[in-house]
């Protein structure tokens, strides 16, 4: 026969009970470090990287020279273009220079605005000479 099989100390009292809440805790734990690290790896190698590409692109980008390009463009697809916007304006029957200045303000213009329009029409004079 065999030698008689030791025995085995019993198990501490607080490990026998609520194995499955200590497992569970645990697991959370571990859970909550994981997606701190999931976070964290999405900020510096996903949103820092997008923020500083578009810094950079903010500091280079020039939106009077981009629309200069778009309208080089043969086919025009932007309705803003100085040349679109003159031929609407000849399909309509104006001219760009046709502007009447000899209406007075007072009639057109609410006073609050007439400061704003007196020097706008002083600047298109200006360029129209």
């Amino acid at each position: 026969m065999s030698a008689p099989a030791a025995k085995l100390p019993r198990p501490p009292e607080h490990m026998l009970r609520y194995m499955a809440h200590i497992r569970a805790k645990s697991l959370v734990f571990s859970a909550m470090g994981v997606s701190g690290l999931i976070g964290l790896s999405f900020y510096f190698f996903y949103v820092e990287v997008r923020r500083k590409a578009y810094m950079e692109f903010g500091k280079n980008y020039n939106p009077y020279q981009r629309m200069r390009e778009i309208c080089e463009y043969p086919v025009k697809y932007m309705h803003s273009c100085p040349s679109e916007l003159a031929k609407r304006l000849e399909e309509k029957g104006v001219l760009i220079g046709d502007r009447d200045y000899s209406i007075p303000l007072d009639d057109v213009v609410p006073e609050s605005r007439k400061k704003e329009f007196m020097m706008a029409n002083a600047f298109e004079r200006f360029m129209n000479r």
